[in-house]
């Protein structure tokens, strides 16, 4: 009997037939894509702490956004990307400004509860203030995260070395910038990117843990999220929040370290 509910939802033994157009329209509206099928993270090596993805092999890191700038650490970074990147890599680097700042406001009343009580009242509700008002006031965590990657073609033993002998010439050049930065793994992975693949008014970062058993792609995208893709722009949820992409047409010649901040904003609430 089940079997024949499905022929009949399918449209087989009834006279508009499974070629039927209003058929064909009704389940292309209905028919859905995950956004993982198009993703290319597939696994993460625990030893080496390297992203072997679908045709790449590389390394997330993230710094916090440097507060100063003068041009000996200009010519640290054009080093680096000039003379130990090789031809035909690829360096992305995502300037993100979260709305997620739960994770900095907990500690920082932690820090302050069980000793003089006024104090300890204070912070919880001014703690309290930050999460009610975050996005009036625009509270951001700012974050700068740079994913290395090389096209796997003839990956050898040797050349994977090599790439995690780069990783350390990034870490060595960031310290020298007097920045903090840590190497992403697979949780790091699949916490930072959930807040741009799955956008919500949630505070904290959830707690999400890699599956070693699955491709890490299948393991981003929520059950609860829904995005329409228009011809010009992504809606997500009830039209909640819509995300459309834009470039520059012309760049200054010349930029300075001060104006970053005017540059920095929430992917979609910015």
């Amino acid at each position: 009997m089940l079997n024949e509910a499905f022929k009949k939802i399918r449209g087989e033994g009834t006279r508009l037939g499974t070629s039927s157009h209003t058929l064909n329209q009704a389940n292309g509206f209905l028919n859905t894509h995950s956004l993982s099928e198009i993703l290319p993270y597939e696994s993460y090596d625990e030893e080496t702490q390297l992203f072997w993805n679908r045709k790449s092999l590389g390394f997330v890191i993230e710094m916090f956004p440097l507060s100063g700038f003068d041009f000996k650490n200009l010519s640290q970074i054009t080093g680096l990307l000039q003379h130990t990147m090789p031809l035909g890599s690829n360096l992305q680097c995502l300037l993100l400004a979260s709305s997620r700042i739960e994770n900095w406001i907990r500690p920082w009343v932690n820090q302050r509860a069980g000793g003089i009580e006024a104090l300890s009242e204070l912070a919880i509700e001014r703690g309290q203030y930050f999460r009610d008002h975050q996005e009036e006031l625009g509270i951001k965590t700012f974050r700068l995260i740079l994913s290395y990657s090389e096209p796997l073609g003839q990956m050898t033993p040797q050349r994977v070395n090599e790439i995690m002998n780069l990783r350390e010439a990034f870490l060595s050049t960031i310290k020298t910038l007097h920045s903090i930065a840590f190497i992403w793994n697979a949780t790091h992975l699949l916490q930072g990117l959930d807040e741009i693949l799955n956008p919500s008014d949630r505070l904290d970062i959830p707690n999400l843990t890699w599956n070693p058993y699955d491709a890490i792609s299948n393991q981003m995208m929520s059950t609860s999220t829904r995005i329409e893709v228009r011809p010009n722009e992504l809606v997500f949820g009830e039209g909640e929040k819509r995300l459309r992409m834009y470039t520059a047409r012309n760049f200054p010649s010349h930029w300075y370290q001060g104006g970053m901040g005017i540059l920095i904003g929430d992917p979609f609430d910015e």
